[in-house]
């Protein structure tokens, strides 16, 4: 009798975890986002990026791309960063995507969406020694040069970590792509600085 009861409790314990993996399977399959949140709530990083990522790869929205690029930053995640924040920042709305964020975040921030999501394309790119796309990333993304502009994240990146091979992909840039951007005599004295390096 007694080992009858304890099979019947092993086996009821045994279908009740199954249970358990089979709906967070289905919920994971069916709500990504949720499980995402859920995830994130518990201090799941990675798992939320994995769903953010699974979320986004759905409909390819613009909205659930940026979450990917949070999550991943909040989870110190650069490979996702790196891939995921070039996939926004070269994204043909962007701009607009930014713009309407801006309107609904603080006035208190002094970073502007743009400005924030491209210091996390090009700091997490450089951080994997991708030189060229953290570089291009920095000049094409700058259209007037400040504090925390792009290109003004890669210049002190490079001046801070002494790193030459980065200043000259920077430089390379600069040349190529750097007719955009607003001169000022910031600019033309930060470039001419890289030099030095």
């Amino acid at each position: 009798m007694k080992k009858k009861l304890i099979k019947t409790a092993i086996i009821s314990f045994v279908a009740v975890i199954a249970l358990v993996f089979t709906v967070i399977g289905v919920v994971s399959l069916a709500a990504p986002r949720k499980m995402a949140r859920l995830c994130e709530n518990v201090g799941l990083k990675n798992a939320a990026v994995y769903y953010y990522r699974a979320d986004y790869e759905r409909d390819r929205d613009i909205n659930k791309l940026a979450d990917v690029v949070d999550a991943a930053d909040f989870a110190n995640d650069d490979d996702t960063l790196a891939d995921y924040g070039e996939k926004l920042v070269r994204s043909s709305d962007f701009a607009d995507f930014c713009a309407k964020k801006d309107e609904t975040k603080s006035s208190l921030s002094k970073i502007s969406s743009y400005d924030y999501y491209c210091y996390l394309a090009v700091t997490s790119a450089y951080k994997l020694k991708k030189y060229d796309v953290s570089a291009e990333i920095a000049v094409k993304k700058t259209a007037e040069y400040g504090e925390y502009s792009p290109l003004s994240v890669a210049i002190k990146t490079a001046k801070d970590n002494a790193d030459k091979e980065y200043a000259a992909k920077i430089i390379e840039s600069y040349d190529k792509y750097g007719s955009t951007i607003t001169k000022n005599e910031k600019l033309k004295q930060d470039v001419k600085s890289l030099e030095d390096i």
